[in-house]
């Protein structure tokens, strides 16, 4: 069964994402995300910080594979990514002075929760992360060979209606300052869950020395620019007539059409130790 890509996202933040967002009671896989890394450094310019990455990709697989993409540059703006099968994707850049969006109609980011679309990057990539950090506390500089692991989650590790039993898997320096890995996060029901769940993760992490920015040359014809007017601009229609990137910086400075606050790049200070 394939299903849509938005009730995909929709069911990441509200379930996967929502642990980290919301459940900060969850003490196991708060050590986590909080731990603050300084193991031995395999690099000068590694960066040994598991929630320091300048880039990762992950697929996620339940029925079927969704993939996801997301780079951090030095100016704190980010580009996120989701695509599943050949038709159905989501790209946003979350840029200083706008936010791009591509993949999502104007309806469905109404009815998107905004601190949810801000949130996303995150919200998506925050279990996986939280459980590399887990089974390599010295920090991803650290790691070399490959490295199984299997972790087991405590009844108190609970993610709305199911309980983070397990997970099992192993990760590896794929590349200078690049971490690859594969696990399976086991996910046991409680009333009303019906049935045990096995989603597996796979995908790889940089920490290499980040981009400065987004290429300016990047061509976002068809985004749509989030911001307070209705109905939204989209880039390269009679609203906006440019379609590079850099383009779209100027005529939307020149225009002052300044960005929803409430989509800007920072994350609340929890989310990003």
């Amino acid at each position: 069964m394939r299903t849509h890509l938005s009730a995909i996202m929709f069911l990441l933040l509200s379930t996967l994402g929502a642990m980290m967002l919301r459940a900060w009671n969850i003490s196991t896989l708060l050590t986590g995300l909080f731990f603050s890394l300084s193991g031995e450094v395999g690099a000068a310019d590694c960066r040994n910080d598991w929630w320091g990455s300048s880039s990762q990709t992950m697929t996620m697989t339940m029925d079927s594979p969704i993939s996801f993409a997301l780079t951090d540059y030095k100016n704190e703006e980010r580009h996120f990514s989701a695509k599943q099968g050949r038709d159905r994707s989501l790209d946003i850049y979350y840029l200083k002075d706008a936010v791009l969006i591509k993949g999502y109609s104007d309806a469905q980011i109404e009815q998107t929760n905004q601190n949810e679309l801000s949130m996303m990057p995150i919200a998506t990539l925050s279990l996986p992360t939280t459980i590399l950090a887990m089974a390599a506390p010295k920090g991803p500089c650290s790691v070399g060979v490959k490295t199984p692991f299997s972790i087991q989650f405590s009844d108190a590790d609970r993610l709305r209606d199911r309980t983070i039993s397990s997970a099992v898997g192993h990760l590896f320096q794929s590349a200078p300052n690049e971490i690859s890995y594969e696990l399976d996060v086991s996910f046991d029901p409680a009333p009303p869950a019906p049935y045990k769940a096995l989603v597996r993760y796979s995908g790889t992490l940089s920490f290499a020395p980040q981009e400065a920015s987004p290429t300016s040359d990047a061509d976002v014809a068809g985004y749509t620019v989030f911001t307070p007017s209705r109905p939204f601009p989209v880039i390269g229609s009679s609203a906006i007539p440019v379609v590079k990137l850099g383009e779209v910086r100027r005529f939307l400075a020149s225009r002052q059409m300044a960005p929803n606050p409430a989509l800007q790049r920072d994350a609340p200070p929890a989310a990003r130790p």
